[in-house]
């Protein structure tokens, strides 16, 4: 049974002197989420109040207080109310607070270009593995900028472009992320344009770096203004191919020269591609000789992947972890000791010297599996898995140089002879006939009298 309305105890104040005093307000509805509510006064004088119901909000419920009741005064309509008065007032009420919380949805945080960074960190920290060294261009790049003190809807295409060149023209720092003091002194022009191609570079990766931690911020809710960091373009051609991979020459030399312990992480960086830091934290569990694939708990990307192995590479795997419990470190220094960070630095410049072969280091090991592997004709798809990649767009760009070879076998190799040249048979062909251009009837009587000399191919 529905609910009446008691209207009547409080639309006259004769019939408010009825009610029994309380401490809790009598509540009639006003319209649908909203009620208005009479409290009666100890001076037997009452209050009008109103109260709206609004779904999400943790209260559950907003309220004020609107007028005094015309109890025992006549009602002026500004502070004391009759009833039709305040249910006047209390229906503004209730349109003003709807129309506030519409604004509140809409209104999003204002929030600055360091506070979004910083976010951006934070979220990297917890579902990336490259924690470290965003947050340290994040610092270097960003945070040390002006730019970190802007807000992200005061951002501008001039502003966004003026920050990035700043990076490609600054000079490269040292460790401590300093700029030296002294510019660098180069030999020659294509030095220095080296070093600015690599200036360019890194100004691209910290760019998509604060796209990635603008764009998040914009997602949570944060004022972009115009998203000018998204039409801010990077420099082109100043990233991807790898040109340094060691020959099969030279990869004999150089694991010839390697000594106990320097000797397998380079082995394994050439069979497998893998970077130094998952070499080093990888665990006998990690590796299934059985099935030829290594297991990534958690890569790059932060995701686990499956890397495939050759059966090559499978057998130095085996020789590696035979006889070794579980959890137990792959590689180890001749000491026992785990590889840390850097440590594998001094052993492979000393194998390369004593190889006798260019400078090389850890990284490109990577680049030599990959160029081996794909000169040799494996498929760019296979290439990315085993690269643990998610698609080829990155050995597209870092060995694309490589890939027109593959193509052009592989359609040599299964393209059908169509015999197109035995069926045209020998041919004079020519490649540049003049046009047939008909004459003027009078131009022809003139050509006819010698009056003008004919130019050959006109007829």
């Amino acid at each position: 049974m529905a609910r009446k309305r008691r209207e009547a105890s409080l639309a006259s104040p004769s019939a408010r002197e009825l009610l029994r005093r309380r401490k809790s307000p009598y509540w009639v509805r006003l319209e649908e989420r909203s009620q208005i509510g009479y409290r009666t006064g100890r001076d037997k004088s009452g209050h009008w109040l109103v109260r709206l119901t609004v779904p999400g909000l943790k209260s559950g419920r907003v309220q004020a207080s609107i007028g005094i009741a015309d109890d025992l005064q006549e009602a002026d309509a500004i502070e004391i109310l009759s009833f039709d008065q305040a249910c006047e007032k209390a229906r503004k009420w209730v349109q003003g607070v709807l129309v506030s919380l519409e604004d509140a949805k809409v209104r999003k945080p204002v929030q600055t270009v360091a506070q979004a960074v910083h976010e951006y960190s934070a979220f990297i920290e917890l579902e990336r593995k490259s924690a470290v060294s965003v947050a340290g261009t994040i610092k270097c790049h960003i945070l040390d900028h002006p730019i970190a003190k802007l807000p992200l809807f005061a951002l501008t295409v001039p502003i966004v472009e003026q920050w990035r060149n700043g990076i490609a023209q600054s000079p490269r720092g040292n460790r401590s992320g300093k700029a030296p003091k002294k510019p660098k002194a180069f030999k020659n022009e294509e030095e220095r344009e080296e070093a600015l191609r690599k200036r360019k570079s890194t100004a691209n990766r910290v760019l998509n770096i604060l796209r990635a931690a603008l764009n998040r911020a914009v997602r949570q809710g944060a004022d972009g203004g115009a998203n000018a960091w998204r039409l801010v373009g990077s420099f082109r051609g100043v990233d991807g191919i790898r040109t340094r991979f060691l020959s099969l020459d030279e990869q004999q030399l150089l694991v010839a020269a390697c000594e106990p312990g320097i000797c397998e992480l380079v082995q394994a960086a050439l069979y497998t591609g893998l970077r130094i830091g998952s070499l080093s934290r990888m665990k006998v569990r990690d590796v299934f000789v059985p099935v030829r694939s290594i297991l990534l708990p958690k890569s790059k990307g932060g995701l686990n992947m499956n890397i495939p192995i050759t059966s090559e590479a499978a057998e130095f795997f085996a020789r590696m972890i035979k006889g070794r419990r579980p959890d137990s470190l792959v590689f180890l220094r001749p000491d026992g000791t785990p590889w840390e960070k850097n440590h594998h630095v001094r052993p492979l410049e000393d194998a390369v010297k004593k190889a006798g072969i260019e400078k090389v280091c850890f990284h490109e090991l990577r680049h030599t599996m990959a160029s081996t592997l794909l000169m040799a004709g494996v498929n760019p798809v296979a290439l990315a898995r085993a690269l643990s990649h998610k698609d080829t767009r990155m050995v597209e760009k870092h060995y694309g140089h490589l890939l027109p070879g593959w193509a052009g076998q592989e359609i040599d190799s299964k393209a059908p002879h169509l015999g197109l040249e035995d069926a045209a048979g020998e041919r004079e062909i020519n490649l540049h006939p003049r046009p047939v251009v008909e004459l003027d009837p009078r131009l022809k009587k003139k050509l006819a009298a010698g009056l003008i000399v004919r130019d050959e191919g006109v007829s």
